[in-house]
């Protein structure tokens, strides 16, 4: 089955938004004067989310870079997070 992108991503986003509130979702985009969209998930809930996801896939250089640019297509902040920390963890694959 080949690499679907937008699944996972949509899987990414799904996973950090459940752990997300709403008062701190509003809290960081005052704080960031940000015109983002917010979940209000903490940046150890993010992390985590991307790590388990990184244990469970096996990615190559053009699936981590469809991915990547699939997270930050949309303005979501914890999907930029994602996408950032996804480079981060993957060096080997750059």
């Amino acid at each position: 089955m080949p690499f679907n992108p937008t699944a996972a991503a949509d899987g990414l986003e799904a996973g950090i938004r459940v752990m997300g509130t709403p008062a701190r979702a509003d809290a960081e985009k005052k704080y960031l004067k940000s015109d983002l969209i917010f979940l209000g998930a903490t940046v150890g809930q993010t992390r985590d989310t991307v790590k388990a996801y990184l244990r469970e896939t096996t990615l190559d250089h053009a699936s981590l870079e469809a991915l990547v640019t699939t997270l930050w297509s949309a303005p979501i902040f914890e999907r930029r997070m994602a996408a950032a920390m996804l480079l981060d963890l993957s060096p080997g694959l750059l």
